[in-house]
């Protein structure tokens, strides 16, 4: 239940389906098999970016364990920020 209240309050899912996908989509001319047909499709689209996501922080997750990774992340942070506000520095 809690998986469906976070996809049902998600932003880009409530853009797309209010707003985009009656672009697309003629709903007066689809009928019961059409419908089921796009959910499966939104489904399986949807569905597998969130496992990616899922997968990914997983990962992402049992590398930030090591605090050699945490170090290394730190670094490459502090640097892209530093490199970042030169960047803005020298442009003004």
């Amino acid at each position: 239940m809690s998986g469906f209240m976070l996809t049902i309050s998600n932003p880009k899912a409530i853009l797309f389906y209010v707003a985009l996908f009656p672009a697309f989509v003629e709903l007066k001319d689809t009928n019961l098999i059409d419908m089921l047909k796009i959910m499966l499709c939104s489904t399986i689209a949807f569905g597998t970016v969130n496992l990616g996501f899922s997968y990914f922080a997983s990962v992402a997750g049992s590398k930030l364990n090591n605090s050699s990774h945490v170090i290394t992340i730190n670094k490459i942070a502090s640097l892209v920020m530093l490199s970042v506000g030169i960047s803005i520095a020298l442009k003004t």
